[in-house]
């Protein structure tokens, strides 16, 4: 049996959590995402969007990835005032994936019988996934749920002037992309120099000690008290290039 398990994406974000989690679980198992294929995930948006927003979602996130790499002494500073520095995790503790749904996954999962898995900046697992875990599953969502929803909801929050919902939740994982029942909430206040470029590296960083703990308490037998919460909101998803330049002139969230 495994203590603990961390699923994540292969970004930035997600290798920073998993290098958190390594500090205090030393002994953890990190299953690793591989990026998706492009194209696939260009046929997806248009499926889901629309062809028009599709491309303006890709344009926007070219523009992303250039304040990104402008922000990146941001960023860095963010996890070291946070108290999350990097810590190589050795390749051995590492097993990566084309797809953390896939059949290699889950018969991995159901070998290794955890005792609490934890995802973070990862695509939504499917019901086998969840069933293969047979532990809790935690998730570090940068947002506040089940209002803020999605991605970039730091930015939808303060677009939306509901500046006081910016801000981490940890949560049970159920079969509702961001819905499970709520452990911790987090609020955090970006500062002047933050952008949609940073601010899910300051949510996700505010919010890592609670995740830490939840995780330790399920380990130590003791499940985290949930709080109720209201209805799920509507997914927030990415904008178009158009929508990001025309809110952040209204709103000057940028």
């Amino acid at each position: 049996m495994t203590g603990v398990v961390v699923i994540t994406g292969s970004g930035d974000v997600a290798e920073r959590v998993r290098n958190a989690v390594f500090r205090v679980f030393s002994d953890a198992t990190f299953i690793v995402e591989d990026a998706p294929d492009r194209r696939k995930e260009l046929g997806k948006r248009i499926r889901r969007h629309g062809l028009l927003a599709a491309f303006g979602q890709v344009a926007f996130r070219a523009v992303l990835a250039r304040k990104i790499a402008r922000q990146k002494p941001r960023i860095d500073a963010i996890w070291r005032e946070a108290g999350h520095g990097v810590q190589p995790i050795p390749d051995a503790l590492i097993w990566r994936t084309a797809d953390v749904n896939g059949a290699d996954t889950i018969s991995m999962l159901q070998r290794m019988k955890p005792k609490v898995v934890i995802i973070c900046a990862v695509r939504k697992l499917r019901p086998a996934t969840l069933l293969a875990c047979a532990a809790p599953v935690l998730n570090l969502h940068p947002g506040i749920t089940p209002a803020y929803r999605g991605v970039h909801t730091g930015y939808w929050a303060l677009r939306r002037g509901d500046a006081a919902r910016f801000g981490a939740t940890v949560h049970f994982v159920d079969h509702g992309l961001d819905t499970g029942p709520v452990i911790e909430q987090i609020a955090v206040t970006p500062g002047a120099e933050d952008s949609i470029a940073t601010y899910n590296h300051l949510i996700v960083a505010a919010g890592l000690d609670a995740l830490l703990r939840a995780a330790g308490a399920v380990c130590g037998g003791t499940a985290p008290e949930t709080r109720p919460t209201s209805p799920a909101a509507p997914l927030f998803h990415e904008p178009t290039l158009w929508n990001y330049i025309l809110g952040g002139m209204q709103s000057k969230v940028w």
